[in-house]
């Protein structure tokens, strides 16, 4: 049984203790005479700087002394032995994760004597496995972060890159906050840590919380060979703490402030709306941000008791902004599309006229005769206050809709610090944030939004010096997030009825959602009216680790324990209220099996032929409960004076998902048998828990003598393991007898299957399977598992300069994947048998759909990673990145992404053919390159120049600083799309490629296009499209951030700063990824873009 098992593991790991994660940094080394003798019982003090404690410990028979855990900060050391004199060496400064290693010789001496010994700040990383990167306070606070997100400088990492940028710069966290791809995983992958507690929304895999960047004292990001104590990541592991108070008490006020007359029109906008008279410019959409807030630190009782507070605001307001939407032609309303012949080259065929060879006649210059028309069609042109005319005689961008927004955020931090003795060391912090995301819209038929999340994350850290040799953490934490958000309706009333949609409004007023795939229209109605997801995550996060050193070995042994509860609630992927979807396969011709011409989803809309109809669900929330359980053993042994060996094992446990009220249900694959949880001998999961997750970390690092100690050769070889959210859409909650979700699918089909005015209706029938969507998951889903290698080599530069380079790689296996299971098996040309799975079942002969979850994804990531870092110094903090990589995989996993991305559809293209997936992954980019820097001008009283200036020459040319980001990427991969007519039921249809696809990269509407249309075609009937994935390639990136900093001393411990930040000075267009569906009228176009230059301004007082 799983208890028992369990059991046994921890037997087993008895001499583990539970914990990991650490949030913390360590200083080691090796106390000598001058023969080079250990000195055995040396007294070495460490003390915090800033804060004035005091963190004791003595030598080992080996001369070894190890800080195993301290906070991260800047520390003076002091060394005492009898006969010797007393050394202090100059303070040094440790970052997240560091081990600093210090080796200092003694002199000769009396104890009262004191030497004071010079040298350089250890940078190198000699003792440890990890690949990362840190980001200080300095770099965090003093860059141009256009909306103060600390995850966009994660994109500064080497190997480390999004398809979105816009994602992370507009404020949201959790339901719209962007999260990095590392090293050639999923951007799911990652595991985010504040103050080394969990920090995710895990249905989704979303980030939960982003801290105000003023209380930030630093951000660690591991990208590879992670050492045993960090668990639960395939990506990378994102660890954030905040600052602590002091012995003097500091602060920040502060407002940053933005306005749409400062900054660049989008390029999109520029061409698609029409010049405003009064400017003759297109107008700017219009923005209102205000971003505020503030911190106070300080002692409660000094070098023993400290607090830190703060608090962030944000109101982004973005009145009613004018763009433009797609409505029907006039004339296209009347069934005269005769400007698709000569505008677009299409003619249209008609459906009731095919015959024996699937031959379609065409509608004469392309007339639709008004007897034909759709009843919902004829009542929606007839209703201009629901539908109105076009204002131009454009096919398209001929309405306007004005949508306005608004972004409020609240949140707060506060945190204590203690020390009472010099053996403890307390911590707690309790965070809370609120956020609300109201959406507007005027346009009739575009139904309003709502957005709440709110938050909690609460965490308190003990650790104890039990001897000068061992060293214990404690640490327990919460998180709570929620993420509720839907559709509002606008007071309508029941339009789908009064449109003639039959029972259109069962579920509430409204219209369902009504689109047009491949078209030139925008959608109307909505999927949801009333919530759509509802997804409250707690997590509770319990640690503990204990640090022991025997001679030279440095050993560490814990683990951690989460508890996860998910009680969401979600109307599926089809929305409470439903959607009808229209393609143009109906009047595509003049083959029906093999057009030419592609049709259009408007005249088949018009005609009232559907392509595809679905609802969700509308019924109550459920409870998903997992544990993760983590041991590990690691010891770091200094084998000799150059050469650190690093040996770790970490064993995981991810429990399968058991419902609270054994509310779910699954099927044998191919019997297809009912499968109810904790019934008829069946587990409450419905799936097997795995037990054989071992993760072994070993590693090197050699620092010769003969390069002078300024060298270091590193190695290492780990395998992490990490399960993802898999989304709440395809959990096992949602499959009857418990919950029922419908789709009616005529994709492909040259027949009609249903019209609009059946709306929904379609759906239902006396039998309860019939059009229904199982969700079937293997019975040995298990966490992905990734192999991940380096090799590194680090040199030391004067200056406090590190320049690493080297190589960096990683396999995963059992990657968990969405299979289509319902999916046909192509036996030749147009002939199909179906799918096994569920086929021994006679009552399932009749559903819709079977969405699958599998762990059986691959991927594969190899780089060339270079990296310049200057720490701090002479007013200069910098950061240069390259990286060379290639990515392969093949499955995108659940979500894909907007922006630059292009990718394959999540499902496979066909089922019995995962070869044919193999591809770079979508968000593959070749070639990377990423500049950070910061750099205090030399010029003011007390500085290089300017150092007698009076105050008002001060005022005008001292104290400044400057602040910039530069980045460039080469493109993405696009892979081409087409309409499933193979007969399979394909859920990932892609074209028949016929020529290369390198297009002539233009930009903008028709006849302009990125890619070579003319290599890529719709594929014949009965077969599958040939063309793989991420064929050709996308736009790339480049920007350039500055920022400007101005200070202006009020009196000794205040200062006034005013800045002034310019993202994308250049104002060069990012464009979106062309329209890559074979089958659209809009095929090959870019007509998007992102990243128009927006100028920020803030002031912030310092005290």
């Amino acid at each position: 049984c799983v208890c028992g098992r369990l059991l046994l593991a921890a037997v087993i790991l008895s001499g583990l203790r539970l914990g990991a994660q650490e949030v913390s940094a360590g200083i080691t080394g090796r106390i000598t005479d001058p023969s080079g003798a250990a000195i055995v019982g040396a007294t070495v003090t460490a003390r915090d700087v800033q804060r004035g404690t005091v963190w004791p410990t003595q030598t080992n028979e080996e001369g070894v002394y190890a800080f195993p855990r301290i906070p991260i900060g800047t520390y003076e050391i002091k060394v005492e032995a009898k006969g010797f004199k007393t050394l202090t060496h100059p303070a040094i400064t440790l970052e997240l994760n560091q081990r600093a290693r210090l080796d200092l010789r003694l002199e000769i001496g009396a104890i009262t004597e004191t030497v004071q010994v010079t040298g350089v700040a250890p940078l190198l990383n000699t003792d440890t496995t990890i690949v990362g990167s840190v980001l200080t306070s300095n770099s965090i606070v003093n860059t141009p972060l256009i909306s103060r997100n600390y995850i966009s400088l994660t994109l500064l990492a080497p190997g480390v890159t999004t398809t979105n940028p816009a994602a992370f710069n507009n404020g949201v966290r959790t339901s719209g906050g962007g999260r990095p791809y590392v090293n050639g995983n999923r951007k799911e992958a990652n595991n985010f840590l504040l103050d080394g507690v969990d920090n995710n929304h895990t249905s989704d895999n979303l980030t939960a919380y982003q801290p105000n960047l003023d209380a930030i004292a630093e951000v660690k990001m591991i990208t590879n060979n992670a050492s045993a104590e960090f668990g639960n990541f395939q990506g990378g592991v994102i660890n954030v703490t905040l600052k602590s108070g002091t012995n003097e008490t500091h602060g920040t006020m502060f407002e940053f402030f933005r306005n749409d007359k400062l900054n660049a029109n989008n390029w999109g906008r520029n061409w698609s709306l029409a010049p405003d008279p009064r400017t003759g410019k297109a107008p700017r959409s219009p923005i209102r941000w205000n971003e505020f807030g503030g911190t106070i630190g300080g002692p409660i009782k000094r070098d023993k008791l400290f607090y830190f507070a703060d608090y962030q605001g944000i109101r982004r307001y973005t009145p009613p902004s004018i763009g433009t939407v797609s409505v029907i032609p006039t004339a296209f309303r009347q069934g005269d599309f005769s400007r698709l012949l000569t505008e677009r080259n299409t003619q249209l065929y008609d459906p009731l006229t095919i015959n024996a060879q699937g031959i379609r006649q065409p509608f004469p210059n392309n007339q639709l005769p008004l007897s034909r028309r759709n009843v919902v069609a004829t009542n929606l042109f007839n209703s201009p206050d629901l539908y109105p005319a076009p204002l131009n005689n454009e096919l398209r961008f001929n309405q306007l809709n004005a949508s306005r927004s608004q972004l409020i955020t609240d949140q707060f931090d506060v945190k204590i610090d203690a020390k009472f003795t010099d053996k403890d060391d307390f911590s707690s912090r309790y965070s809370w944030s609120r956020q609300e995301q109201p959406g507007k819209n005027t346009f009739p038929l575009f139904f309003d939004s709502f957005n709440h999340a709110p938050f909690q994350n609460a965490v308190v850290n003990w650790t104890r010096s039990i001897s000068p040799t061992k060293v214990n953490e404690l640490r327990i934490g919460f998180n709570r997030i929620m993420l509720w958000n839907g559709g509002e309706d606008k007071g309508l009333g029941n339009v789908a009825e009064k449109l003639g949609i039959k029972q259109g409004n069962e579920r509430g007023p409204g219209l369902m959602a009504i689109t047009f795939s491949g078209g030139l229209a925008s959608g109307i109605g909505s999927a949801n009216i009333g919530t759509q997801q509802k997804f409250p995550n707690n997590t509770f996060h319990y640690a503990d680790n204990l640090t022991i050193i025997r001679g030279r070995h440095m050993m560490k042994t814990g683990g951690q324990l989460l508890r996860q509860q998910m009680n969401p609630f979600y109307a599926g992927n089809w929305g409470r209220t439903g959607q009808i979807r229209f393609n143009g396969q109906y009047t595509a011709g003049p083959n029906a099996n093999a057009p030419v011409s592609r049709g259009f989803a408007e005249a088949d809309f018009y005609l009232g032929y559907v392509e595809w109809a679905g609802r969700g669900v509308d019924t109550g929330s459920w409870g998903h409960r997992k544990i993760i359980l983590g041991f590990y053993f690691q010891d770091d042994w200094r084998a000799t004076d150059e050469l650190t060996l690093n040996l770790g094992i970490r064993w995981e446990y991810h429990s399968p998902l058991v419902e609270v009220k054994d509310r779910q249900s699954n099927f044998e694959p191919f019997s297809g048998r009912l499968m109810l949880a904790g019934k008829d001998g069946n587990s409450r999961a419905l799936y097997e828990p795995f037990f054989k997750d071992f993760q072994p970390r070993v590693g090197f690092a050699y620092t010769p003598r003969a390069l002078g100690g300024k060298t270091v050769f590193r190695g290492a070889y780990t395998i992490s393991s990490f399960m993802e959210g898999t989304g709440t859409n395809l959990r096992l909650p949602m499959n009857p007898p418990f919950n029922y979700e419908f789709e009616a699918i005529f994709t492909g089909q040259t027949t009609i299957g249903s019209t609009t005015d059946q709306g929904l209706t379609v759906l239902r029938a006396q039998d309860p399977w019939r059009n229904a969507t199982i969700r079937l998951w293997d019975p040995f889903v298990r966490p992905a598992n990734v192999q991940q290698w380096s090799f590194i080599i680090e040199r030391q530069f004067p200056a406090q300069t590190v320049i690493t380079a080297g190589y960096v790689g990683q396999h995963g296996t059992h990657l968990v994947v969405p299979m289509p299971y319902f999916q046909r098996r192509l036996v030749a040309p147009g002939q199909t048998v179906p799918s096994p799975y569920l086929s021994g079942n006679p009552l399932l002969a009749n559903i819709a759909q079977i969405s699958g979850t599998e762990s059986c994804g691959n991927q594969r990531y190899d780089s060339l990673q270079v990296t310049a870092r200057k720490r701090l110094s002479a007013g200069l903090e910098y950061q240069l990145s390259y990286t060379w990589s290639k990515g392969m995989s093949d499955a995108i996993g659940y979500y894909g992404e907007g922006g630059q991305a292009a990718s394959q559809a999540a499902y496979w293209q066909y089922l019995y053919d995962r070869k044919a997936e193999w591809g770079p992954t979508y968000f593959d980019a070749a070639h990377m390159l990423a500049y950070v820097y910061t750099y205090e001008f030399p010029v003011g009283r007390n500085k290089r120049f300017g150092a007698t200036w009076n105050r008002w020459l001060n005022g005008v040319l001292g104290n400044w600083q400057m602040g910039g980001i530069l980045m460039l990427r080469s493109g993405f991969p696009l892979t081409i799309t087409a309409t499933d007519r193979s007969g399979t039921r394909s859920r990932g249809p892609r074209a028949d490629r016929v020529g290369d696809g390198k297009g002539p990269r233009e930009v903008g509407p028709y006849p302009k296009t990125w890619l070579d249309r003319s290599a890529f075609k719709e594929p014949v009937a009965g077969t599958l499209g040939n063309s793989g994935v991420g064929v050709v390639r996308g736009p790339g990136w480049k920007t350039f951030d500055l920022s400007l900093h101005k200070f202006f001393p009020i009196r000794e411990r205040m200062r006034l700063e005013y800045r002034a930040e310019f993202f994308n000075l250049t104002n060069t267009p990012q464009f979106s990824a062309p329209n890559r569906s074979v089958s659209s009228a809009t095929f090959g176009e870019i007509t998007g873009a992102q990243g128009e230059r927006n100028i920020q301004f803030a002031l912030k007082l310092y005290f």
